[in-house]
């Protein structure tokens, strides 16, 4: 490959960097969309950065992924609670098998009905241009072997490198969710539906079986300090 190419390509890439940043930059000049104060901010945080242990972080995530997963769940006609406030609501009793009872009143199938297609972009732009505060925490058996499950899997158990869908920094992509800086409780209760199959069959069903409790908490342990 000759000079010339390899530099065009290095300063697509940096164009493209550059891009990115000065639209993140751009999102953040002007301020909080409506639609993120008005219907998002309650759970996920004005920056995406909930205070809620079971409520995922939307700060930079992809916003190609925010807006899929909302237009998910706007293709539900049913009212199933969020798959965020799942945990929560079992515990307090507030849910049935395949409903939500009226104690759960908050869903993301009505309120991602709720937003308009420009909201939508608007409310993925926002959070996917939010800053990750890095986790306190990078130390300990628990986060050396959650990083090793991450990077490398377990071929013994049949357990394939989550980086190979997630990213090699776990930032995720248009199809699978940025997991860096992810709040572990909620790491935790995602994989604990997909184990019991209550989250829709997925590659990550399986996956999420073959893992033990410890390699569970492990990974959740090291993507929140990611």
């Amino acid at each position: 490959m000759c000079c010339m190419t390899v530099f065009r390509r290095s300063s697509v890439f940096a164009l493209a960097v550059f891009t990115t940043a000065s639209m993140a930059l751009a999102a953040r000049a002007a301020g909080p969309p409506a639609a993120v104060v008005r219907t998002c901010s309650g759970c996920h945080g004005i920056e995406g950065r909930p205070q809620l242990s079971y409520v995922p972080s939307l700060a930079g995530q992809s916003a190609k992924y925010i807006e899929t997963k909302l237009q998910e769940f706007r293709q539900f006609s049913s009212p199933r609670v969020d798959e965020a406030l799942m945990p929560h609501i079992r515990r307090s009793g507030a849910i049935s098998k395949d409903a939500i009872t009226p104690a759960a009143t908050v869903n993301m199938i009505g309120i991602a009905k709720s937003l308009s297609d420009s909201d939508t972009k608007a409310v993925a732009g926002w959070y996917s241009a939010q800053t990750v505060l890095p986790a306190r925490l990078k130390k300990g058996s628990g986060f050396e072997q959650g990083k090793d499950l991450y990077a490398n899997g377990r071929k013994a158990q049949n357990l394939p490198a989550c980086q190979s869908c997630h990213g090699a920094e776990a930032q995720g992509t248009a199809i699978a969710p940025r997991l860096a800086g992810q709040q572990s409780a909620y790491v935790l209760a995602r994989l604990d539906q997909f184990r019991s199959g209550s989250k829709a069959q997925s590659p990550m069903t399986e996956i999420a079986r073959s893992l033990d409790r410890n390699q569970v908490q492990a990974i959740a342990t090291y993507l929140h300090a990611r």
